[in-house]
Parts: C-alpha cells; sequence; structure tokens
C-alpha cells in the first residue's frame, strides 16, 4: 500500500490504518506495539512515527509466526507481556515455535532428556533458539528419520510382529480402508496395528475428537480389528509386555492353546485375582463381587469377574450385573474360556442381565459376541491427560478435573469402548 504525504502529516493513526499499511494482523500490529511500549492516546490511536519502527521489527524480528500463533490461537492479551517479562528471553528472537522443530516423536523425549525447557504462551508452545541449535545435529538424524516415514515405536512392533508371526505383514497400508492409512495390516488375520504418537495425537496436533473412533468404526466396518497402541504405553515396560501379550492372541502366536473343556471353574477371592490382572490385563486389577477362575492342571490361566452397581445407567433392575475384568494368562490362549465363565455365573446367579464395557481401542467385541452377548452402542471417544513432561498420561478423573486440567498441556481422545449386554429371555 502506497501511504500519501498528507497520512504523514497526521500525528496519531488506529490500529487498523497501521494494518492496512503494514499489511499485518491488527492484533499482530497490537502486540508489537504493547512490546515496544508504544503508548497510544486516549482515543485509542498510535503516532504515525511509529509505523517504520513496527516495520522493521516485524522485518528483522524471527517473531512472524510468533505473532500470527497468537493471533490463530487467540491467546490472552497478556500473553507476549508474561513472557516478555521471563529473564531468561532477552528477546522474541530467541524463540522459535515448538511445533516447527517437534518433527517427530523422539524429539520431545529428547527435550525433556536434556531439559529443553518449552514455554507455553495459550495454546502454543516454544523453544529458546539457542536450545534449538544446540540440538541441531540430533534434529537432524532425526529429520533423516522422518523421511523413512516410520517411528521408532512403530520399528520396535513391526519388528515384534515379525518374529512371532511369519504369514504377509503389509507396512504403511494405504488401500485397506483408503484415503486413511494403517501402520501395520495382516490381511490374513484381518487385524491392523496403529503406533499413535503422543504429541502427533494430541490436542496439540490433533484437533478431531473422533479421529481413533471413526478410524476404528471404518476397520470394524469392514471386518477388521484395529489396535491402537500409544506411545506412552509402548514406552511403559509394564504394558509393552502386556500389549505384547494381547499381539501374540491376536495373532495365534501363543505357544499354549488350552480348550476350556478341559478346565475347571472355582471362585476365587479379589486378594487372588489382584495378582493375576495386574500381571496380564492393561487395565490392572479392579475389586469385584464375584470373581471366577478357570484352572488348568491346577493353575489359573483366565478369569473373570462380576459385580452389581447403582451407578451404571445402561443397566435396569436389582438383578443386573458388570463384567468388571476378564483376561487370559500370560503363556496361553483359552479356546471357549469367555463363554464357559459366563455361563457358569449365569448358571450360579441366575441374572436378568449382564453387561460389559470392550475397550475398542484394543479389542472389537468379538469374543462377547460368540459368548451370546449384544452389541448395543458406543461410549464415544475417551479422554486422557497429558502433562507438561509430554511423557506422562493419566486417566480423567471427575473428582480431580480441575487439578488435572492445570497441571495438563493437552488431551488424547482414544476409540472409546463398546457396549454389549446379555439379557435372559423371558419365559
Amino acid at each position: 500500500m502506497e501511504i500519501m504525504q498528507e497520512d504523514y502529516n497526521m500525528v496519531y493513526k488506529n490500529i487498523r490504518w497501521f494494518s492496512t499499511a503494514l499489511n499485518i494482523y491488527m492484533p499482530t500490529v497490537k502486540s508489537i506495539l504493547n512490546y515496544l511500549k508504544i503508548d497510544a492516546d486516549e482515543g485509542g490511536n498510535y503516532p504515525i512515527t511509529a509505523l517504520n519502527t513496527v516495520r522493521e521489527f516485524f522485518e528483522t524480528h524471527d517473531c512472524k509466526v510468533f505473532f500470527n500463533k497468537v493471533t490463530a490461537e487467540k491467546t490472552k492479551a497478556n500473553a507476549i507481556e508474561e513472557l516478555r517479562k521471563n529473564p531468561e528471553i532477552i528477546i522474541l528472537k530467541d524463540l522459535i515455535d515448538y511445533n516447527n522443530c517437534a518433527q517427530h516423536y523422539r524429539l520431545i523425549a529428547l527435550f525433556n532428556n536434556r531439559n529443553i525447557k518449552v514455554y507455553k504462551v495459550g495454546a502454543v508452545a516454544y523453544i529458546k533458539k539457542s536450545d534449538y541449535e544446540f540440538l541441531a545435529d540430533a534434529i537432524d538424524d532425526i529429520r533423516n528419520d522422518v523421511t523413512k516415514c516410520k517411528s521408532h515405536p512403530q520399528q520396535e512392533i513391526t519388528e515384534y510382529i515379525k518374529q512371532v508371526y511369519k504369514g504377509n505383514i503389509v507396512e504403511n497400508d494405504r488401500r485397506t480402508i483408503a484415503p486413511r492409512e494403517l501402520d501395520i495390516y495382516i490381511p490374513d488375520k484381518h487385524l491392523a496395528v496403529e503406533l499413535n504418537g503422543t504429541y502427533y495425537h494430541s490436542s496439540l496436533v490433533m484437533k478431531d475428537k473422533k479421529y481413533h473412533l471413526a478410524k476404528s468404526e471404518e476397520c470394524r466396518s469392514r471386518g477388521i480389528r484395529l489396535i491402537h497402541i500409544f506411545e506412552y504405553e509402548w514406552n511403559d515396560p509394564k504394558q509393552r509386555e502386556k500389549i505384547k501379550l494381547m499381539l501374540n492372541i491376536a495373532l495365534g502366536s501363543m505357544p499354549n492353546r488350552i480348550y476350556a473343556r478341559k478346565c475347571t471353574i472355582k471362585q476365587i477371592s479379589n486378594g487372588e485375582a489382584k495378582p493375576f490382572n495386574e500381571e496380564n490385563h492393561l487395565q490392572g486389577h479392579r475389586n469385584a463381587q464375584i470373581t471366577y477362575g478357570l484352572f488348568y492342571k491346577g493353575e489359573l490361566v483366565q478369569l473373570m469377574s462380576f459385580s452389581k452397581t447403582r451407578y451404571n445407567r445402561n443397566l435396569i433392575g436389582e438383578n443386573s450385573w458388570e463384567i468388571i475384568r476378564g483376561c487370559p494368562g500370560s503363556n496361553n490362549v483359552v479356546i471357549g474360556g469367555v463363554s464357559k465363565l459366563l455361563k457358569h455365573f449365569i448358571n450360579d446367579y441366575d441374572p436378568d442381565e449382564i453387561f460389559s464395557y470392550c475397550d475398542f481401542n484394543k479389542f472389537d467385541g468379538r469374543g462377547y459376541e460368540k459368548a451370546g452377548m449384544s452389541f448395543i452402542g458406543y461410549t464415544g471417544p475417551d479422554m486422557k491427560w497429558v502433562l507438561e513432561d509430554m511423557k506422562t498420561v493419566v486417566n480423567r478423573s471427575p473428582r480431580k478435573h480441575s487439578e488435572l486440567k492445570n497441571a495438563s498441556v493437552a488431551q488424547i481422545w482414544g476409540a472409546g469402548s463398546l457396549k454389549y449386554i446379555w439379557k435372559k429371555e423371558k419365559n
């Protein structure tokens, strides 16, 4: 825009005029003026002599992305001022957009390992450029990994699957549910596996809360079981072993196959069930009113537990029960185990109905359907909090909502659960 001479003869102009003259967003102009401590008059207008000062600042400082992000994310008005007060940061040019340099899953862990501080302004995160340059060699290495289109956890999971399964494995499949991609697809098992990085699958990047749910639904509609493995799960040694167990079962690669008809059933206590659940169930142990164990040659190989609950809106009546836990042991798969345990409970307690959630992030509910239960719907996405270190991910808790929200930097939305119910036939 050409600025006429008469414009310069006027002492003060409003923000809109500055924005038009400079071709910069009005909030950006406002932020720069505030940062430079150029005061407005009572009418909110600024001295025209500040025009070249603002232009020079904008063009010579590495702050274009910074100010535009502030605008796009509707960051609170005093965010720039708060950041400027930080004694570690001399000027805005010493900041770089975290998103621009977080090129890969590993980089976030690298920041944490090197104690690189992340500065958060509203919904945008930044690191000091000096820290970025310090990690330049590592970042170059990671960018090279990016060109391979595969994260290190994904490589580890792929290699593990290849160790235990010798059939056809398709990597980075873009045909089966096109245009969506499946990280790993095993056609002969109608099984797909996704590795979901904590950063890229959090609300910092992924804005669609139903992304994982929609992908799982599409796979399920095509008869494919989709297993979501989240980076924070795989990086937890205990959870990693449980995930390997789950993959072994899904791939038919368990060393021992036991038939339920050769097993005996007996009721066990929560104390007996707890170590079994802690070792084998992805969500660990939860106390229940009734627990049955399936035993083979005197060894507990599978269990299922039940409780009555007043808080489940899917159940009606005093004789309605919920399945609390159900899982096999670490070295075996029991053929027909779910059906046998469920039938035994029905024979003993004569329930009117039995309800169960099925974690849609990992399972497709076929075991419940084979046992005679009916699918009745979805819960919708589940949510977890990502804490400031970007390593710790915790379940939502209504009692701790404010505490967790304040301590978190993002959320992760999963595929939620499938809902199943068994109802006694009416005479």
